[in-house]
C-alpha cells in the first residue's frame, strides 16, 4: 500500500508541475499553489505522510466505506465478505468453450463497472473467485 500511496503523492505532484508549465507556456498569470487538491484514494486513507507541496492536498478514501475488488487486490480488505456492494444479475448465458469461458449476465457495463482492475477483468462472481 505504500506504494500506492507514494504513486499518488509523485502524480500530485507532477500533475502540478505541469499544470504550472502549462499556464506559464500560455502567459496566464496563475499561482497554482493557491488551489486545494482534492484526491480520492482508498489506500491513502491509512498514510499519515505530509506532501511537500505548497497546496491544500486532500487525500479522501474514495469508495472506501463500500470496499470492491481493487481494494480487496491491494489488501486494504481482506477477502470478498469484505465487499459491500454487490450486484444481483440474472445469468442469461453460459460459454463454456476454452476460448472465452464466461458468462453472460442482463446487468449492463454501467451497474457493473467500465473499468479493468489489475487482477483483470471488471467484475467477479461472488464465492466462485476463478469464475
Amino acid at each position: 500500500m505504500k506504494k500506492i500511496v507514494s504513486d499518488d503523492h509523485k502524480a500530485i505532484v507532477k500533475f502540478l508541475k505541469l499544470l504550472d508549465d502549462h499556464l506559464e507556456l500560455q502567459n496566464i498569470p496563475f499561482d497554482t499553489s493557491s488551489l486545494d487538491i482534492s484526491v480520492g484514494s482508498t489506500p491513502s486513507v491509512f498514510s499519515h505522510e505530509k506532501l511537500d507541496v505548497p497546496n491544500k492536498v486532500e487525500l479522501h478514501p474514495g469508495n472506501y466505506v463500500f470496499y470492491d475488488r481493487q481494494q480487496q487486490y491491494t489488501g486494504v480488505c481482506e477477502s470478498e465478505h469484505s465487499i459491500a456492494g454487490l450486484v444481483l444479475s440474472r445469468v442469461i448465458g453460459h460459454y463454456p468453450d476454452s476460448n472465452r469461458n464466461a458468462i453472460m449476465i442482463d446487468a449492463g457495463a454501467t451497474a457493473l463497472t467500465k473499468e479493468t482492475t489489475p487482477q483483470g477483468d471488471m467484475a467477479s462472481v461472488y464465492g466462485r473467485p476463478r469464475a
